[in-house]
């Protein structure tokens, strides 16, 4: 549950075929929200930590990752699930 809500918990999402150089400005953008200390103080008063902004050219694929299950772990879920209390 921690790698799904790390995952989604701040997500920019674009269209297909974004320019590439409009792409790069927002990852550049997110990218310098790590070292800037004012959204850092205003993020500690609002939500209590410091957010970790990740944005690069593997981002989507990352994601895609922490999201996705096997059949098996799938399969292992819902049986779980069943057998438990009523």
């Amino acid at each position: 549950m921690l790698t799904v809500n790390g995952a989604m918990q701040r997500q920019i999402v674009l269209p297909p075929g974004v320019p590439g150089a409009a792409l790069a400005a927002l990852r550049a953008a997110v990218l310098r929200l790590n070292g800037d200390k004012e959204h850092a103080e205003e993020a500690v008063r609002a939500i209590g930590y410091v957010p970790e902004w990740v944005a690069g050219p593997d981002t989507n694929n990352e994601v895609r990752a922490a999201i996705t299950i096997s059949p098996a772990m799938r399969a292992f879920i819902a049986d779980y699930v069943r057998q438990g209390v009523k």
